[in-house]
């Protein structure tokens, strides 16, 4: 950067620039140049952003009468002062984004000023929509100038009176950077500041001998690929290098951006653990363009404690907040919030208040355990009493104290110390509370929703980024880069649909008016001639200059921006790119040099220990023993995700617990003989009110009265089909297990909870499980059955001394309601066919080898599980793992993938090489 004018500064020069950065930059240039002329102490030089120098100059005029009766209006205030004055009018009712339409409202006042638009051509306008903005204008004018408040758009000409009047002191000579044009506005106010004696002077940027090439790339991720790449390279040449990175739609492309530049100048980025750690430095870039303040962590968290007061919060949400390490104790609960996160979800809910997260932190009933958060519940108590002195309507400052109230309560921003971005991002939170008390003045009171509502919207129109060092490298839009010099420069995105920028007029301006006085982004025209301006400028900003451009984005064609497309082109290859390879890249690189182990055991586990899960062990075993190993030994299940009213496991328990109801009072097939058809249908009905009543008492928020009633109709009817089939039964009793019965197999106990076990007058016993999908029987057999439920059930009857006659499904379905099932004889069950009578009399010659044939299979399966045997093998891949959440863990796709290029290597070792 070579602004030569800096060496002529002194005390009665100002420098006003046309943004912040530009003025940072221009400080950091003269505090380089003084320490390397050796001057040991200098004073710091008059260099202000034009937003900041017409601050101060108001600042400076509240010492005259004049200027002391008005107040200005912050951007919160007079934003909210449009929506107030679009919100009082008459077509507000019409409006579906008020807060919105404000804004475009208020970029077509400043529009208005800056351009010397007149209002009565506006008011005469044949649009509408112009003519309902000089009504809103004019009201908003009104009330300013009625109690004495001046806008940021007026400002300037304000200031530009004052200079008239000789009510403003100015320095000697002002310096003007960065500015690519003036509004008539800006031009009335340096020639009034020119008329008063001062030396005005507009810096244009010093053209360098600029050596600009252009570059094409294939797609856009290959052109930031190829930007990093080139930073990287010049960085490693001289850490001291000015570089700059210029992007035109560096709004959509911010997140690309910020993941290759960090994958290629600073891989430890994506590794938390290491990024994090003591010693590890910071980014060598810097980006112009932050994110909403809402986004980062620590706000979001605040918003959420706020926002709980209002009733009840997502189950999402309940969860991050959860999560969260700013809440009180969160240090010392992290596991047990996330094991209370993992307990909420197993309810059902959908969402969750404060006064039930309370309870549930509390443990329930049972404060012992294992995710019983007594830290929170403290917490939420004390928070609870704070929501109960929050006054019904109040104005923003004292909303802003109910505010911090709250967040004080919860231990808000928690009890560790802050990093220097977090506490960055605290300071900018206390300055938007700051602004929102500010309100006061043209904001009536309102309710606390109310409240929060706009506090939320302000957070997120805030755009905000933790302050770093200075840096070698500068990613910038367009706009930012303007006045900016460098030593090195990559300006990439240059496509047609980026530069020129699409035309973007204001639609409560009449579109004439705005092509007639050249407003921006009023016509294509003159984006054409604005971008043409810029590109120049661009140009000149660096001894070396990169233009690049990709073919692709994604699906979509690219074209050229005609404005670089005399530029000659070079090579991707000259630029001497270093070789870049990424960690994935690397460790697939290594997979060659890697000696592999294939460790498929796991420790054994103890003779005669207790396994959870029950039949899902044996099931997971058999269709992939490091599932049965991860979800049963480490824990690693999924988390649920409630839905709202019941999901189909649910509605299925209130089945099972209404046959079972049933079962309990009638005994035998003979009692439900005995019932006439009016005994039965209140028989039912009683059974389903108890149960339908029970379930609105453990789920009081996910019921409600349409939805009981709607449910009792479907338990009804589908209780009444099914037993009108059990009618057609022969003689039998029903010995329903009232507790769940331990079973000692293979070397391990699980627990099993049958359904329904008949006994026959034989003696014989029929196991029955409901079933209301579609169960298919052909899915017991096999080494590895696909459902072994059914088959250890009767394995456990027969260890338990009883003779098996029968294994069948009770499919109790709408429209679709049957036994399913094999038996040793045809006329145990209707629909049910001998062992003898299907295809699977082929393997299995007699009913008893059957079930011995299930109990060396399930055995087998147990053994494995006991023994350790936790080997990644999927019993039909992909099929098995298409909805498997452990296949991060697993890595089964890679493993295939790793062993598909081993195979393609040792088929053609050459072309491997290659």
């Amino acid at each position: 950067m070579h602004p030569t004018f800096l060496d002529s500064l002194n005390n009665d020069t100002l420098v006003i620039t046309a943004g912040q950065r530009l003025s940072r930059a221009l400080a950091d240039v003269y505090t380089r140049r003084q320490c390397a002329r050796g001057v040991p102490v200098w004073e710091r030089p008059q260099i202000l952003p034009w937003g900041a120098w017409l601050q101060a100059c108001w600042q400076a005029s509240l010492d005259t009468p004049d200027g002391a009766r008005h107040l200005l209006l912050a951007p919160a205030q007079e934003h909210t002062l449009w929506e107030r004055v679009i919100a009082e009018s008459e077509h507000a009712s019409a409006l579906l984004q008020l807060a919105a339409t404000a804004r475009v409202a208020q970029e077509a006042w400043r529009l208005l000023h800056e351009r010397r638009l007149p209002l009565a051509a506006i008011a005469q306008a044949a649009s509408d929509d112009a003519r309902v903005f000089v009504g809103w204008a004019q009201r908003f004018s009104t009330w300013c100038d009625g109690k004495g408040w001046l806008d940021s758009a007026r400002l300037p000409d304000r200031l530009t009176e004052l200079i008239h009047a000789g009510g403003l002191a100015l320095p000697r000579r002002l310096l003007l950077a960065g500015f690519d044009e003036l509004s008539p506005q800006q031009a009335a106010l340096f020639q009034a500041a020119t008329a008063a004696g001062c030396d005005v002077q507009r810096m244009e940027p010093q053209a360098e001998s600029a050596h600009a090439m252009r570059a094409e790339c294939a797609a856009v991720e290959d052109e930031v690929n190829a930007a990093a790449r080139w930073a990287r390279r010049l960085l490693e040449q001289n850490p001291q290098a000015r570089i700059g990175i210029v992007v035109p739609a560096l709004t959509e492309q911010r997140a690309r951006v910020v993941r290759i530049f960090d994958e290629v100048l600073m891989p430890d980025a994506l590794l938390p653990a290491i990024a994090s750690a003591p010693g590890v430095g910071a980014r060598p870039y810097n980006l112009s363009l932050g994110l909403p303040l809402s986004d980062y962590p620590l706000v979001r968290s605040a918003l959420l404690v706020l926002d709980l007061v209002q009733g009840r919060l997502p189950l999402e949400k309940i969860g991050a907040l959860l999560r969260s390490p700013f809440l009180f104790g969160a240090d010392a609960e992290m596991t047990r919030r996330g094991l209370l996160d993992a307990h909420i979800r197993q309810r059902g809910e959908t969402d969750m208040t404060a006064r039930t997260l309370m309870l549930a932190a509390g443990g329930w009933k049972d404060s012992t355990a294992n995710s019983a958060c007594p830290l929170l519940a403290e917490a939420l108590q004390r928070w609870l009493i704070q929501t109960d002195t929050l006054p019904v309507q109040h104005t923003p400052s004292h909303w802003t104290a109910n505010f911090a109230r709250l967040l004080a309560a919860l231990g808000w921003p928690g009890q560790r110390s802050l990093s220097s971005d977090e506490y960055q991002t605290l300071e900018a939170w206390r300055e938007l509370l700051a602004r929102f008390s500010g309100l006061d003045a043209v904001w009536p009171t309102s309710d606390y929703g109310t409240a929060l509502i706009r506090l939320q919207r302000m957070a997120t129109e805030t755009l905000f980024q933790p302050q770093t060092p200075d840096v070698p490298i500068q990613v910038l839009g367009v706009l930012e880069a303007a006045g900016m010099q460098f030593d090195h420069l990559w300006i990439m995105g240059m496509t047609d649909a980026h530069w020129p920028a699409p035309p973007r007029p204001n639609p409560l301006l009449p579109m004439s008016l705005q092509r007639q006085h050249h407003v921006p982004h009023a016509s294509a025209e003159r984006e054409l001639e604005f971008s043409r301006r810029v590109t120049q400028r661009l140009l000149a900003s660096a001894p070396e200059v990169i233009v690049s451009h990709a073919r692709r984005d994604g699906d979509r064609d690219l074209r050229i921006s005609p404005l670089i497309a005399s530029l000659p082109v070079i090579p991707l290859e000259t630029l001497l790119l270093p070789e870049w390879v990424s960690y994935r890249e690397c460790i697939h690189r290594a997979a060659g040099a890697i000696d592999i182990v294939e460790d498929t055991w796991a420790p054994p586990v103890p003779e005669g220990t207790h396994v959870r899960g029950g039949t899902s062990v044996f099931k997971q075993q058999a269709a992939c023993p490091f599932r049965a190993y991860a979800e049963y030994r480490l824990g690693a299940t999924a988390l649920n995700e409630p839905e709202p009213g019941l999901d189909a496991a649910e509605r299925g328990s209130l089945l099972h617990a209404v046959l079972e109801q049933v079962w309990d009072g009638l005994k035998s097939h003979a009692a439900l003989c005995l019932l006439t058809p009016e005994e039965e249908g209140e028989l039912v009905h009683k059974t389903v009110i108890q149960v339908i009543a029970a379930l609105a008492r453990a789920h009081p928020q996910n019921t409600n009265e349409r939805f009981l009633s709607l449910e009792k109709l479907r338990l009804v009817r589908l209780t009444r089909d099914w037993l009108a089939i059990e009618r057609q039964r022969g003689a039998f009793s029903v010995i329903t297990p009232k507790t769940e019965q331990r079973m000692l197999i293979g070397g391990i106990a699980v627990t099993l909870k049958i359904d329904r076990v008949d006994v026959l007058p034989d003696g014989d016993t029929v196991v029955v499980d409901y079933k209301t999908g579609r169960p298919d029987v052909g899915l017991w057999f096999g080494a590895r059955p696909d459902e072994p439920q059914l088959p250890l059930y009767s394995v456990y009857m027969g260890i338990a001394g009883h003779q098996v006659g029968a294994v069948t499904f009770g499919q109790v379905r709408l429209g679709d309601v049957r036994y399913k099932g094999l038996a040793r004889n045809a006329d145990i069950l209707p629909g049910v066919p001998a062992l003898a009578q299907t295809k699977y009399a082929v393997d299995f010659s007699t009913w008893d080898f059957l079930l011995h044939a299930w109990h060396e299979t399930l055995t087998r399966l147990a053994t494995e599980f006991r023994s350790g045997y936790a080997a990644v093998d999927p019993k039909d891949y992909p099929t098995t793992c298409r909805y498997c959440h452990l296949t991060p863990l697993c890595r089964i796709h890679e493993v295939n993938a790793r062993r598909g290029r081993m195979s393609l290597d040792e088929a053609d070792p050459d072309g491997a090489a290659q």
